[in-house]
């Protein structure tokens, strides 16, 4: 007996969840002004989820037959643009009660998106709602379509729903590791920290020692020991690849170097210290397994050594590997 009535109990608790789903009005999201197709329907899927979690309306079963009808009304159209009343009557026909339109606008340097909700039944504009976007990576799309519809429903639509947990992969977090840099006739092992700035970019910052032989500009053929620390950074810019890919970026180091340098002519030199400043670049590739994160790099840079007495300069090249922990 008892189980029989929680059976019944389960039931109705079913049926009132999905009868009050079904009470909620459909709405389909039309986005248009993005720089390709692309853009305008990942914003388009995005603005739509955001209207679901705000527990107010569900969503249309062929929504992209919905936006296909839509397209194809707009390239009969001579102006190129489909109004409201157009987009109140396909959304009739496709079972909708109200009709989310959203358009980009570029602007100096960044992106407006302006949208509202159309009522199909009464034409009236439900709801308004707009903000501002650089829209250079999906989590730039994922956050300016929660704010649009906060902006349009209100704050409280962002607390109904929790999003769903993203995952976390290497691009988002920080790293730390150690590099190990071959020139000609010298070694630059170094310790790095690197942290995203966003989904493609990150910047590094280094420590390390240099070790080994100075060439010398004005001394063809002469070389002398020497030794320095130096501080690093680099700007990286790299590709989506979750596993293997390529980066680059410009940066540059800093250093003080102490060498055994020989004197010469009317110009005596003697043992003697100097700041140094290295300004290029790096590119490489790198493979990711798991929180590990395995690099190869060329540092291609332009070096000035300021000496007591004179400036010397010159172009190297550093080959390097590094292995690196994320966390």
């Amino acid at each position: 007996m008892i189980r029989k009535t929680a059976l019944i109990l389960l039931a109705a608790v079913l049926a009132c969840s999905s009868a009050t789903a079904q009470d909620l009005p459909k709405i389909a999201v039309y986005v248009t002004g993005g720089r390709d197709a692309n853009e305008n329907k990942v914003l388009s899927t995005f603005i739509l989820q955001s209207l679901i979690r705000s527990g107010q309306f569900t969503a249309i079963e062929r929504s992209d037959e919905f936006v296909a009808q839509i397209d194809r009304e707009q390239s009969t159209q001579r102006s190129g643009a489909v109004d409201d009343n157009e987009i109140r009557r396909i959304g009739m026909q496709a079972g909708v009660q109200n009709v989310c339109v959203a358009n980009i606008t570029q602007a100096y340097g960044t992106f407006l998106i302006s949208a509202r909700i159309i009522d199909v039944e009464t034409a009236k504009v439900a709801a308004l709602g707009s903000a501002e976007s650089r829209l250079r990576s999906m989590s730039d799309i994922r956050k300016v379509s929660d704010d649009i519809v906060v902006t349009m429903l209100g704050p409280q639509t962002a607390m109904t729903a929790e999003r769903p947990p993203q995952k976390q992969t290497a691009d988002h977090k920080r790293s730390i590791g150690a590099r190990l840099g071959f020139g000609d006739n010298y070694l630059t092992p170094e310790a790095f920290f690197r942290m995203a700035i966003d989904e493609n970019t990150r910047f590094a910052l280094g420590l390390g020692v240099w070790t080994g032989k100075m060439k010398d500009d004005k001394l063809p053929g002469v070389e002398y020991n020497g030794s320095a620390v130096q501080a690093s950074g680099f700007w990286e810019w790299h590709s989506k690849s979750p596993t293997v890919r390529g980066y680059a970026g410009p940066g540059g180091a800093i250093g003080y170097y102490i060498c055994e340098r020989p004197a010469h002519g009317t110009n005596p030199r003697y043992n003697g210290n100097a700041i140094g400043i290295d300004v290029g670049g790096q590119g490489g590739a790198e493979l990711m397994a798991s929180s590990l994160v395995f690099r190869i790099d060329a540092r291609p840079t332009y070096y000035m050594r300021f000496w007591e007495d004179e400036t010397t300069n010159g172009f190297k090249i550093s080959i390097g590997t590094s292995i690196g922990f994320a966390f």
